[in-house]
């Protein structure tokens, strides 16, 4: 995210953090059979839905919130980039 941030000059959004979050967890469910470790509650921050051993749920309700979370990522980095370099054609 931090690389993206400063290639297309997107600024930091309050929504990266449930990106962190969600991202998190997806590491979580693949590397750690959803066991909440150390490297989780330091990429998730202040989003950390648990503690050290804890067990992440992943749920239908999480499934939805999480994809609604990244819809508002992928505006807040439109809204920069249009702002930086305009619309595309296929939008004007």
């Amino acid at each position: 995210m931090a690389y993206l941030a400063k290639l297309v000059s997107v600024k930091n959004d309050p929504s990266f953090a449930d990106y962190f979050e969600v991202a998190a967890t997806r590491d979580l469910v693949v590397h750690n059979n959803n066991v909440i470790n150390a490297l989780y509650l330091e990429k998730s921050g202040a989003k950390a839905r648990g503690a050290i051993g804890d067990k992440l749920s992943v749920d239908k309700l999480y499934y939805y919130s999480a994809l609604a979370k990244l819809k508002k990522v992928s505006g807040a980095i439109k809204r920069d980039v249009e702002k930086k370099y305009g619309k595309s054609d296929e939008e004007v």
